[in-house]
């Protein structure tokens, strides 16, 4: 026999239940259903959307989202061999960065989406504090798959040979001689350019990156330093 002072508390038992049922099914479906809204990853500044990648989920760049990884591990990225490997899916036809490291005319590294003159281009650039280096595709992305890009660079003697491949074609190579060192203190991130800070000149603006990436990974000397699959940043 049930009394009037049991009944409450099945009330509230039933009601807690029927929460979490609704919470979990909301959760799913976004899972789902990724492009219905954001989530924020817990090393973004901004609102983080996800999209469905080459292995789960990627990260989706909207403007006011970028990541910011503070590891001085990183800091070795430049100052010998070192490979980006990474999955983008460009949105929007405009100037923005996808990954990024140090400052314009200072050190920096950077791999870019560029509208020259509507081409839905991708640039490997770095600058050595003396000299800015832009080795370009030549084939345009503007068709929303994802692209498998692989940016090496090569240190030999006092020059560096970047070769630029996306889906296993390769899109340009240069070579320039007596170009310094690249590695920098600053923090690594994806979606603009120097963390979304006015760059020390105040000339060249923030280059949100507009688009997803997924899969990304940074060599240096052939040896794995960073990954970052966007899967489990929840």
């Amino acid at each position: 026999m049930t009394t009037n002072y049991q009944k409450p508390k099945i009330k509230l038992f039933i009601t807690v239940i029927l929460l979490i049922l609704i919470i979990f099914m909301i959760n799913f479906y976004f899972k789902e259903h990724p492009e219905i809204g954001p989530m924020c990853y817990n090393k973004c500044k901004g609102d983080a959307g996800i999209v469905k990648g080459v292995n789960g989920y990627g990260m989706k760049f909207n403007n006011s989202v970028f990541l910011e990884y503070n590891n001085k591990s990183l800091d070795v990225i430049g100052s010998d061999n070192f490979t980006i490997d990474l999955w983008f899916k460009i949105d929007k036809n405009t100037i923005g960065d996808m990954f990024s490291k140090g400052y314009v005319q200072d050190k920096w590294i950077a791999f870019s989406q560029r509208n020259s003159r509507n081409q839905y281009q991708v640039w490997s650039q770095c600058d050595d504090n003396n000299h800015s280096i832009i080795v370009n595709s030549v084939s345009s992305f503007n068709d929303n798959k994802w692209h498998h890009a692989i940016i090496d660079y090569d240190r030999i003697n006092n020059d560096w040979r970047i070769n630029l491949y996306v889906d296993d074609k390769l899109e340009n190579e240069m070579y320039f001689e007596n170009y310094g060192l690249l590695n920098n203190t600053e923090p690594l991130y994806f979606g603009t350019c120097c963390g979304n800070k006015t760059i020390k000149t105040n000339k060249y603006g923030n280059f949100e990156y507009w688009g997803g990436l997924d899969e990304v990974k940074i060599y240096h000397k052939d040896k794995l330093i960073f990954y970052e699959g966007f899967n489990n940043n929840n």
